[in-house]
């Protein structure tokens, strides 16, 4: 674990967008690092050394390794790993490394951003009432860049991109100012596993990245 002398953390926190019921163990180079990951659980974020690691997932309580994924994570940066399937493949296992842009805001200003891991192979867009479509043609796997908006009550519809059909609503959300948002798209369009927002305040927004960088310069 790091020291209060190290001066070359990273974040990093995993989330689970893959479609089961399974509860999974998360190893971070061989050490439980969560247990009982259930779909759309968020681990917090962990403080740990950058350069390269190794996660290995397993089925909750059981030794054999799922799924294993070498990760190479640099100084002061924060990382989302989502663990979500391999592209068309939907009984593979996969994780996502996404870097969390490290955005100032203007006061009162927040942002969001629109992140794709639902089992669909098209694009998507984000639509609101009253700035159709400001975020749009999102791939799976992908994450948009971060859409500055005021402090307001806000109603994010998710579109498909070639169709425009709706896909699901995430409705009457005060966001607060100076906070960086994420909305995940999950789901597989099934009635176990609908297609659905989960809205998540990203890193940047409160940990101690700029503390640690001002020891080091």
């Amino acid at each position: 674990m790091p020291t209060k002398k190290d001066t070359s953390l990273c974040y990093i926190r995993l989330f689970n967008a893959f479609t089961s019921s399974i509860a999974f163990d998360l190893y971070l180079d061989n050490q439980l690092m969560y247990s009982y990951f259930l779909y759309e659980d968020f681990t917090k974020y962990y403080p740990i050394p950058s350069g390269k690691h190794i996660l290995k997932l397993t089925q909750h309580y059981k030794e054999d390794v799922l799924y294993e994924k070498k990760i190479n994570l640099q100084r002061f940066q924060i990382y989302t790993g989502v663990l979500a399937c391999k592209y068309k493949d939907p009984e593979t296992y996969h994780i996502f490394c996404l870097e969390e842009p490290q955005k100032l805001l203007e006061p009162p200003r927040l942002a969001v951003r629109l992140n794709h891991f639902a089992r669909f192979d098209g694009a998507i867009s984000l639509n609101l009432p009253e700035e159709p479509l400001p975020i749009r043609n999102i791939r799976y796997g992908q994450a948009s860049s971060y859409l500055v908006k005021e402090p307001a009550p806000y109603t994010f519809i998710i579109k498909e991109t070639s169709e425009e059909n709706e896909l699901t609503t995430l409705s009457s959300k005060k966001l607060k100012p100076g906070r960086l948002y994420s909305i995940y798209l999950v789901g597989d369009g099934t009635k176990t596993f609908p297609y659905k927002t989960v809205l998540s305040i990203d890193g940047f927004s409160y940990l101690p990245i700029e503390k640690i960088q001002k020891r080091t310069t």
